[in-house]
Formats: structure tokens, C-alpha cells, sequence
């Protein structure tokens, strides 16, 4: 499962490895709650974090992690313009998973 690879990638610190399986998760299920949420965690701007971070709130309005979250980024600037692609063009296009 991609899901269950992409956390445990970045509970080891494969930062790079979990992005692309969890950009991969999001690619197929655009309202998979857990992957926006772990891809928040490993985001290194804010306002991709955000971007992340509101995705989770369409999947699930109740998350209370996303809205705590974001009540910590509310003194930073308001999400770019784009940031969402911005978050998801981290993840090289030719990159391909095995399975």
C-alpha cells in the first residue's frame, strides 16, 4: 500500500522517498486525508504546508490536527498562488514507483 509506505519512509527520515509516494497516493486519490496530512509534515515553506493542510479540511472540515495546524501557520503569509502545484512539483515527473 502506498499510503503505509510513504509514512513509514518518513517516520524513517526518507524524506525524499516519502514525497513521491505520498505525491503518488494524492495523484490517485486527490481526497486521501492522511497522505495530505503527512505531506503537510513534510513540507519546508509554509505556505505549501498550508496548501496541504486545506486539503486535508475539504476531506475532513473535523481534522482536528489540520485545524491546530493551521491556527500555528495564521502569522504567516497567506497561501501563494499555486502553492498546491507548487507542493506537488516538488515530486520529479519521471519518477517511477516499483511495485
Amino acid at each position: 500500500m502506498l499510503l503505509q509506505r510513504g509514512v513509514t519512509a518518513a517516520r524513517s527520515g526518507r524524506t525524499t522517498e516519502a514525497l513521491q509516494l505520498l505525491h503518488r497516493v494524492v495523484q490517485v486519490d486527490p481526497g486521501n486525508e492522511m497522505a495530505w496530512l503527512w505531506l503537510s509534515g513534510l513540507m519546508t515553506t509554509n505556505g505549501h504546508k498550508r496548501a496541504c493542510l486545506e486539503r486535508v479540511l475539504r476531506a475532513n472540515p473535523e481534522n482536528v490536527y489540520a485545524r491546530a495546524s493551521l491556527v500555528r501557520l495564521q502569522n504567516t503569509p497567506q497561501t501563494d498562488t499555486g502553492a498546491l502545484e507548487k507542493c506537488l512539483g516538488l515530486i520529479p515527473s519521471d519518477y517511477a514507483l516499483t511495485p
